[in-house]
């Protein structure tokens, strides 16, 4: 999930941004979306926000459209590595987003049934979130079977007391970049990423725990009042 940085290359003339824009006759919306955002990159917050709306007033809808809002609501999300703006449905029916779970550190467990390091992970995973009850921490398991009937049926064998979600169209495994499983992810309060790891060995357990606690730990130094 690198960002590529954007600092070697010169920047255009705002008359040529211009004229490229105007030359394109509103078919290529694309190239405004991506001169708003490289323009954040470059902390220029301002005019990158200002072309965002143009792009936003002539393009309101899709999956850019929603890019753009993410953008303009967190302009350091083009410069550092946030989570994007993920929405999903629980086993039991609730509906949970980036908006709802911010303020809080986020564990992200993408997983399958079939994928033994997988399962070797849930006790530990049970133990963290046995642990931080009542913490501002929510644990979220999201498997990409192909089959939701069997992961019912292993849940029913094998109670998670957190929260279960089918990523039946593998959506928020494309959005994080997910490519191998387990993998995990660990975000702050903001939703940055504050680490992430793919596999399940000796010592992962060790790291998710450090770097889960290291976030509540500056969350509450920032927020004595929440303790």
């Amino acid at each position: 999930m690198e960002r590529t940085s954007l600092s070697r290359y010169s920047r255009p003339t705002r008359a040529a941004r211009r004229k490229a824009l105007a030359a394109s006759d509103g078919r290529f919306e694309l190239a405004r979306f991506n001169l708003g955002r490289a323009l954040l990159r470059q902390s220029r917050d301002a005019e990158g926000l200002a072309t965002l709306r143009e792009f936003l007033d002539r393009q309101p809808t899709g999956p850019l459209a929603a890019e753009a809002k993410a953008l303009m609501e967190e302009p350091r999300r083009a410069r550092e590595d946030f989570a994007p703006d993920y929405a999903f449905v629980t086993l039991e029916g609730k509906y949970l987003s980036y908006a709802d779970l911010k303020g809080k550190v986020v564990v992200l467990d993408f997983w399958a049934t079939w994928c033994s390091p997988c399962i070797a992970a849930l006790p530990a995973l049970q133990r963290l979130a046995k642990k931080l009850a009542g913490e501002p921490f929510v644990l979220v398991s999201l498997s990409s079977e192909d089959d939701g009937a069997r992961l019912r049926d292993f849940l029913a064998k094998h109670p998670a007391d957190w929260p279960q979600v089918w990523d039946q169209k593998k959506e928020t495994s494309q959005q994080f970049q997910v490519t191998a499983l387990p993998t995990y992810f660990v975000l702050g309060p903001e939703g940055k990423v504050l680490w992430r790891r793919s596999g399940w060995g000796g010592t992962t357990a060790g790291e998710l725990d450090g770097t889960v606690h290291k976030a509540l730990k500056a969350f509450h130094d920032a927020n004595p009042a929440a303790r």
